[in-house]
C-alpha cells in the first residue's frame, strides 16, 4: 500500500518543488510539461508592467551588488541580511542627485528585492519585525514631508502648448500634452495606446485603444492599466480648437498617417514619423521642457523647476482642477480608494475656505 497520503504521485509532488522560471530544471521525467512551463513563464511577465519588471531587476542588481561588497553569500537572504542591505542603502546617495537615497526608494528596493527573490524560489517576508523596525527607523530619521511635482492648471498648459511650433513635431507634442491632461492617464499608458483595437489574439498584450465617438464627438480610450485591470476614459471635444485634445488627436493621425499601431512616435529631422512608439520617459521631458519654456513658476531657480514637474503634472492637474464630482476623477484615473484620489485634490481644497475668517479673526 502507498504511504503517499496526500493523493499525488510522486512525478507531481516533484513538480512542486521546481521553482518559478526554471523549466531548465525540470526532472528528465518531467521534461513533457516543459511547454507548459515556457507558456507559465509568458503568463507571470504579463502579471506586471514593463517598467515594474525593469525596475525590479534593478533591485536585484542592486542587492547583488550589496552582496559582492560586504561579502554576503546573495542566496541566503534572511531578514538580518535585508536589514543590513536596508541600513547600507541609507547611507547611499542618488547618483543623479547626489542626495540621501528618499524612502520611497529604499522602500521600492525592498519589495523589488521580495518580488525578485521569490521568483527564484526564496521566501521573504518584508513584514518581519527586524526588517520593519529597521525601516521604521530610517522613515524616523527622514522624516521629510513629500514632495509632489506640481499639479498644472488650465492656463498653466495653455501656456505650454502655446510654445510648441506649428510642425508636424509641434503636433504630436501639443496632442501628448492636451490628452494627457484630459484623460488623467499615466505616462505609460498614454504612450502604450493603439491608435485601433487589436485583433482578439494580440488584445491581452495590448495596453489600450482609441475607439472614435461620432455621436458625442469625442473619443474613448480603453486602457489596461495597474494590475492589468481595463478602463473606458471618456474624452471630450474642448472649448476651442487649439486646446481640444480630440480634434488635436485626430489631426496628427491624419497628418502622420497612422491607421493602426502605436499613436505617439518618434519622428526624424526631416519630419518623417516612425514606426517605434515613444518611451514615457519622453513624456516626462516634454513637459519639463515645455514648463521651463512657459516661464511657469519662475520664481524657482531652473535645477528645482525641473524638478518640481513631471508627466504626472498632467495627472494631477486633472484632478486638481476639474470641477466634477469626486467619483468623477476616481473613475479618469483609475483609483480604487477615494482616499487615493482625495490626495490629489486637496492641495487645491486648502485654501478654498479661509478658516482664520471663519473663526471671527
Amino acid at each position: 500500500m502507498s504511504n503517499n497520503r496526500t493523493g499525488l504521485s510522486d512525478s507531481t509532488r516533484s513538480l512542486a518543488l521546481v521553482p518559478t522560471s526554471a523549466s531548465s530544471a525540470l526532472p528528465t521525467e518531467l521534461a513533457h510539461l516543459s511547454r507548459l512551463l515556457h507558456e507559465a513563464d509568458a503568463f507571470r511577465a504579463q502579471a506586471q508592467s514593463a517598467n515594474t519588471i525593469t525596475a525590479y531587476t534593478r533591485d536585484w542588481g542592486a542587492w547583488l551588488g550589496f552582496c559582492r561588497q560586504a561579502g554576503v553569500e546573495p542566496n541566503n537572504i534572511t531578514p538580518l541580511s535585508v536589514s543590513l542591505y536596508l541600513t547600507a542603502l541609507a547611507r547611499q546617495a542618488s547618483p543623479t542627485t547626489g542626495q540621501a537615497l528618499t524612502v520611497g526608494t529604499i522602500e521600492r528596493r525592498l519589495y523589488g528585492l521580495v518580488d525578485q527573490a521569490r521568483n527564484r524560489g526564496h521566501n521573504i517576508d518584508a513584514r518581519h519585525p527586524d526588517i520593519q523596525q529597521v525601516l521604521s527607523g530610517i522613515k524616523a530619521s527622514r522624516h521629510q514631508p513629500p514632495q509632489p511635482k506640481l499639479a498644472l492648471s488650465p492656463e498653466e498648459l495653455r501656456a505650454m502648448v502655446g510654445t510648441l511650433p506649428l510642425t508636424l513635431r509641434g503636433l504630436r507634442d501639443r496632442t501628448l500634452l492636451l490628452l494627457g491632461y484630459a484623460s488623467a492617464l499615466r505616462r505609460s499608458e498614454l504612450v502604450g495606446l493603439e491608435a485601433e483595437r487589436p485583433p482578439t489574439l494580440q488584445a491581452s498584450s495590448c495596453r489600450g485603444w482609441i475607439e472614435w465617438q461620432t455621436e458625442s464627438l469625442g473619443v474613448l480610450l480603453v486602457v489596461r492599466g495597474k494590475g492589468s485591470r481595463w478602463r473606458m476614459i471618456p474624452v471630450g471635444p474642448g472649448s476651442t480648437e487649439g486646446t481640444c485634445p480630440v480634434q488635436n488627436l485626430r489631426r496628427w493621425l491624419e497628418e502622420a498617417r497612422i491607421a493602426s499601431g502605436a499613436v505617439f512616435r518618434g519622428i526624424s529631422p526631416n519630419d518623417t514619423v516612425g514606426a517605434l512608439r515613444l518611451s514615457d520617459r519622453q513624456v516626462a521631458r516634454l513637459v519639463q521642457r515645455t514648463a521651463l519654456a512657459a516661464g511657469i513658476r519662475a520664481d524657482l531657480p531652473e535645477t528645482d523647476r525641473m524638478r518640481a514637474f513631471a508627466a504626472h503634472s498632467l495627472r494631477s492637474g486633472l484632478a486638481s482642477y476639474a470641477d466634477v464630482e469626486e467619483y468623477q476623477i476616481q473613475r479618469q484615473l483609475g483609483h480604487r480608494s477615494l482616499s487615493t484620489t482625495r490626495r490629489y485634490r486637496q492641495q487645491r481644497d486648502l485654501f478654498r475656505v479661509n478658516i482664520t475668517q471663519a473663526a471671527g479673526l
